[in-house]
């Protein structure tokens, strides 16, 4: 429900632009984080071929000129291929054209858009506070331009578009996080109403489960494996608790790829692809969430594994990136990996371990004291 409230806002926002600019294309084009960006978003001329969805690698939009948009969060290029103006200077420094709206842009990326048969270009940075989060991406198959207050009004549509996804992200982890709280305040009940530690666990091992969104979960405790949900086999699962220690990895470790980290995950990847393992101080002691592996298709606007590259003024010491020339959907199957671990369960997971730690603590000491 939250993601489709998020589509929707952006769904609103490009329709809006298309329909104040004129534009043929307009999109939301947001980041990921290894750098490749997606269509999350578009508004297009009926004849025009959908992009939505379709994702794009980090080097069609290079980390140099992603700086750029960080710094300037306006782009028009009025005609791509047209003359660029000389800059005439009477003396050094030269001119610092960073802030400039109709500045000219590489001619590598002149003929990316030539190939991609656009002829006016226009994009707005979405900043979430000093966070690139993506563009608003406009595309024309004519000369277009367009004028101040047209831009003034995309910029302004861009930062209510990314003020308002930011509450409804804030309003979902709040959501999570109170999830989470609730099963780890039923635990420590159970904690405080058993008269040891280890049943208190026993008993509330389903709500120590349900502190993340896990499909699984194994504890090791007190020389004794405990599970619920979908886990692997119990060697299996010693295993994991061995490589962790094999690895000498302080503190809690998680993954969604774990047979990458792994070759004996491979056995068990489709019920376990994820791992979230927080060894607790209590001697050979663990407590280990699973996530199932998560298929799905990454749907590429060209294989993004053809980088063609050319030297430049003929020292193939220094090469230059070559735009791609077909954009033909290139699918990809993504097996072997789960959901990631979000911020609210990697930190729900630290309270489990930090409660657990401090009862046995407690525990001992009364045990000591007794």
């Amino acid at each position: 429900i939250g993601q489709n409230v998020i589509s929707d806002i952006m769904d609103a926002a490009v329709s809006e632009i298309k329909s104040l600019t004129g534009f043929e294309r307009v999109m939301v084009y947001q980041f990921n984080e290894d750098g490749s960006g997606q269509v999350a978003a578009e508004a297009i001329d009926a004849e025009l071929e959908p992009f939505m969805g379709l994702r794009y690698p980090e080097t069609d939009i290079p980390r140099q000129a992603r700086e750029l948009y960080k710094k300037n969060h306006i782009r028009l290029i009025h005609e791509a291929g047209s003359a660029t103006p000389a800059i005439l200077a009477t003396a050094p420094p030269a001119l610092d054209l960073t802030f400039s709206v109709l500045r000219a842009v590489s001619p590598t990326h002149i003929e990316y858009l030539k190939n991609m048969e656009v002829a006016s270009s226009y994009s707005v940075s979405i900043m979430d506070d000093k966070v690139l989060w993506g563009l608003i991406s406009c595309h024309h198959s004519t000369p277009k331009i367009i004028d101040f207050k047209m831009r003034q009004a995309t910029l302004l549509i861009a930062k209510v578009m990314i003020s308002r996804i930011s509450e409804k992200l804030k309003d979902l982890s709040k959501q999570a996080e109170r999830r989470f709280t609730a099963n780890y305040s039923r635990l420590q009940e159970y904690i405080m109403q058993e008269h040891d530690l280890k049943s208190g666990l026993n008993k509330g091992l389903q709500h120590l489960f349900q502190t993340t969104n896990a499909s699984g979960f194994a504890m090791l405790f007190d020389g004794q494996l405990y599970a619920h949900g979908e886990v692997p086999e119990r060697d299996q699962i010693t295993s994991i608790i061995e490589w962790h220690k094999s690895k000498k990895i302080y503190g809690l470790h998680y993954t969604q790829r774990f047979s990458s980290e792994d070759e004996k995950a491979l056995a068990y990847y489709k019920k376990a692809s994820g791992v979230l393992i927080a060894p607790l101080s209590i001697e050979n002691s663990y407590l280990i969430w699973f996530k199932k592996e998560h298929r799905y298709v990454i749907q590429w606007a060209g294989n993004p594994h053809n980088k063609d590259t050319k030297p430049i003024r003929g020292n193939e010491q220094i090469r230059q990136y070559v735009p791609r020339k077909s954009f033909a959907v290139w699918r990809e199957n993504v097996t072997q990996q789960s959901e990631h671990w979000t911020n609210e369960e990697v930190t729900s997971a630290q309270r489990v371990v930090q409660l657990i730690e401090s009862s046995f603590e407690k525990e001992t000491r009364q045990i000591s004291d007794y």
